[in-house]
Order: C-alpha cells, then sequence, then structure tokens
C-alpha cells in the first residue's frame, strides 16, 4: 500500500493513517478477552503503542492488566480509538476529492476502505463508523463511475480528432 500512497499529500496521508489506528483497536479488543489471552493482547497493545508513540495507549494498555478493574481502562481506550477512527475517517471522506484526482490513488484507497467496511462488526458502537464507510464508498464508487463514463468519450474525441 505504500509504494501507491508514498505521496506527502494529505489525501494520500488520510489513507495511510487508518491502519495504524485499525491495528490498535483490534490489539485492544483483545486486552478485553478474560484471562491469559485479555493479557497477551495488552502485551501487544503496549508494544504497538510504543512503537507508534502513543503513551495513551500505553497508559491504558497497562492499566488494562490489573486485575478486575483493569475492565474500565480498556474500555475507554477502546472508546477513544473508535472515536479517533471516525474522526481519520471525516478526513478522509473530506479528502476524497483530492485522491480521486489521480484514478490509481483512488483506486487503491477505495480496495483499502472496502477492506475496512467489511471487517467492522455490525455493533451499536460501531453503527458511525460503517456508515461513514458506507457514504465513503458510495461517493467514491460514483466519482470512478463518471471518470469510466467519460474516458471512453474522451478517446472517442481525440480519435475524431485525428
Amino acid at each position: 500500500m505504500n509504494a501507491i500512497f508514498n505521496s506527502k499529500e494529505p489525501a494520500a496521508k488520510a489513507v495511510m493513517d487508518l491502519d495504524p489506528l485499525v491495528i490498535a483497536l483490534g490489539l485492544s479488543l483483545a486486552s478485553l478477552a478474560p484471562g491469559f489471552a485479555g493479557e497477551a493482547g495488552a502485551v501487544a497493545a503496549i508494544a504497538f503503542d510504543v512503537k507508534c508513540k502513543r503513551w495513551y495507549g500505553v497508559i491504558l494498555s497497562s492499566a488494562s492488566m490489573i486485575p478486575i478493574i483493569g475492565y474500565l481502562p480498556a474500555v475507554v481506550k477502546v472508546g477513544l480509538l473508535v472515536v479517533l477512527l471516525n474522526r481519520q475517517l471525516m478526513l478522509v471522506e473530506a479528502a476524497l476529492p483530492e485522491l480521486q484526482k489521480t484514478p490509481e490513488v483512488a483506486r487503491k484507497a477505495l480496495e483499502v476502505l472496502e477492506k475496512y467496511k467489511r471487517n467492522v462488526p455490525k455493533w451499536k458502537i460501531t453503527r458511525g463508523l460503517r456508515q461513514r464507510l458506507e457514504r465513503i464508498m458510495a461517493s467514491g464508487q460514483c466519482a470512478a463511475d463518471e471518470a469510466a463514463e467519460s474516458t471512453p468519450a474522451e478517446t472517442g474525441n481525440s480519435a475524431m480528432m485525428r
């Protein structure tokens, strides 16, 4: 994915920044599991947050390892990550016209967003994320269809001019 999104454009960066948030969310959800699985998820979340320099995540994941009361910081972290992911999707939605200027980047961005849309669980807490992803996909698909319709017409016009 980075080969296509290697530009410094804010639109491409907005799509690239989704991956770490989704990974952190998955690890945070794993830390909610009871017993050893939750501890392992919390350790993995701590390691990932240190790598990404998300110190609030390190603190919340560390606190989630405390028996019984550790569920509270884990739930707070999951909620925070859902809010951050929703905010990042708002940036992607705002940058969609910029992304669509380059068809290859727009196509790859829509593939990435489609993958997220398929994998976001249908829970009440993720309803806003799913709705935003559906809006982005719908507007991105409409723009792709318009571009596909205009391409043959442009090709035909240039052939007629020769």
